[in-house]
Order: C-alpha cells, then sequence, then structure tokens
C-alpha cells in the first residue's frame, strides 16, 4: 500500500470501503459513485477492485471513513502517473 496523505481518488478509479452498517462486508466502486459490488472479505474485494483497475488502467484505493484514502495499486502507464505528481505540487 501506498500511504497518500491528503490524496484522493481520481474520477474513474476504484474504492474499496468498508459498510458501516455492522455487518462487516466490503464494498467496491468507481470514485464519486455508488459502490457496484458488495464483498465478504476485504481479500475478495481487493482482488475485484484490481482485475478492474488492471483492465481500464485506473488506481485502486481504500478508506475506513470516506474521507482518508490509502492507494493500495496504481495501474496507469507511468507516463499519465508523472502528469498525476505534477498535479499534486
Amino acid at each position: 500500500m501506498v500511504a497518500s496523505p491528503g490524496a484522493t481518488p481520481k474520477p474513474g478509479d476504484i474504492v474499496v470501503s468498508r459498510t458501516n452498517d455492522g455487518s462487516h462486508r466490503y464494498l467496491v466502486g468507481r470514485s464519486g459513485e455508488p459502490p457496484q459490488i458488495m464483498c465478504v472479505t476485504r481479500e475478495e474485494a481487493t482482488a475485484q477492485a484490481d482485475r478492474f483497475a488492471r483492465t481500464h488502467h485506473v488506481a485502486v484505493w481504500q478508506t475506513e471513513d470516506s474521507r482518508t484514502f490509502t492507494r493500495i495499486f496504481e495501474t496507469r502507464p507511468a507516463s499519465s502517473r508523472e502528469d498525476l505528481r505534477r498535479e499534486a505540487l
């Protein structure tokens, strides 16, 4: 995992989050959109997110509170990652 203080998912990135209803399930969806997949384990959710991200060349993020994000995988081409680094500066 890549700690990214202050960083947030870009539109289209995948976000893995835990439900807050006590069921301890995990949700997977695109940033800024409602979750599309519910999984029983974090591992399952991360695997689903990783497969999608690799196909669509986006990043995967994890959040516990929908405010703080940690980037788990980065599947963008190197040139796109460099553009994102410049934007952050």
